[in-house]
């Protein structure tokens, strides 16, 4: 083997061994940075994450205290509790007979020989007002003084005054309504009564607001959600501040190649393109104007 043969293999054995030396201590040095970084956010969660700690910085006793009943039981008690409240205050607004009383007066039909006053609209002349003594009635007609009035001319609001039969669709349709009535307030009533009382009912029974949907939970399930979440903060600030990155889930060392990656896919991805201008599009046409809605009209 000739001299420079010989140079050339020894050049290639330094040039492995220094290759060698290189990844070892990249090695080590990733390593070393490792372990700071567990160190450290081992030190952290220690000291920022742990229940004792979590607990007190969000409002919460240490140690937390289990619920002196479960929550179906509290649940029932602030229900019955509602319950009671909005039957008093509602009891007498709901009595049905007390509203059908009001209604028949309301709509009470005239009888025979008593004084009758009622609308009519007749084409040509319009509305006009009949007054007088009420004589007879008969299926299609009313006899008032002189004059003989077909039912139909009566206006549809009046006719109770002198039909019996629209007298009671009107008193049931007007008992209909007020119980409809007093059951909505009753019912958002009871949402704000309740909404007012649950906090009451539920921190004497030791339950908590959740920090994830704020639905009321054990004490010792809201420290649970605050520590889990206090874990994660501490967590990215450490790997971000130690130059890692998220990805799928995983904490990843933000590398040259890592970075090039990212803007690969972001390429691939559309990310950071410049988005093609909009096209014009005509205005639309304004819209129609609805029809006037028909009155909701009583059954009668």
């Amino acid at each position: 083997m000739d001299k420079q043969a010989k140079i050339f293999i020894a050049l290639g054995v330094l040039a492995l061994l220094a290759l060698g030396t290189t990844i070892f201590l990249v090695v080590c040095r990733r390593k070393a940075a490792r372990d700071a970084l567990e160190k450290e956010l081992a030190s952290r969660l220690a000291t920022e994450a742990s229940a004792q700690i979590v607990a007190p910085k969000n409002g919460l006793p240490w140690p937390v205290q289990a619920p002196t009943a479960p929550k179906a039981d509290v649940t029932a008690t602030l229900t019955e509790h509602v319950r009671k409240e909005a039957s008093e205050k509602f009891a007498e607004s709901s009595n049905v007979a007390r509203i059908a009383k009001e209604a028949e007066a309301l709509y009470r039909t005239r009888k025979v020989g008593e004084r009758v006053s009622f609308r009519i609209w007749r084409p040509g002349t319009g509305e006009e007002r009949v007054e007088g003594i009420l004589r007879g009635v008969t299926d299609d007609k009313v006899h008032v003084g002189p004059l003989w009035i077909d039912r139909r001319e009566i206006i549809k609001k009046d006719r109770h005054l002198v039909y019996e039969d629209v007298s009671k669709a009107r008193v049931e349709h007007h008992v209909r309504t007020a119980l409809a009535t007093v059951r909505r307030q009753r019912a958002r009533f009871t949402r704000q009564l309740a909404a007012k009382n649950a906090p009451r009912f539920y921190r004497e029974a030791r339950y908590v607001r959740s920090p994830a949907d704020g639905k009321w939970i054990s004490q010792a399930e809201a420290l649970e959600i605050l520590v889990s979440r206090t874990k994660k903060q501490v967590e990215k600030q450490v790997y971000q501040a130690h130059g890692y990155i998220q990805e799928d889930g995983q904490w990843v060392r933000q590398s040259v190649f890592a970075k090039l990656r990212h803007k690969v896919n972001d390429f691939f991805t559309g990310k950071n393109r410049k988005s093609p201008a909009p096209e014009k599009k005509s205005p639309p046409a304004a819209p129609a104007k609805p029809k006037a809605e028909a009155e909701d009209e009583e059954p009668f």
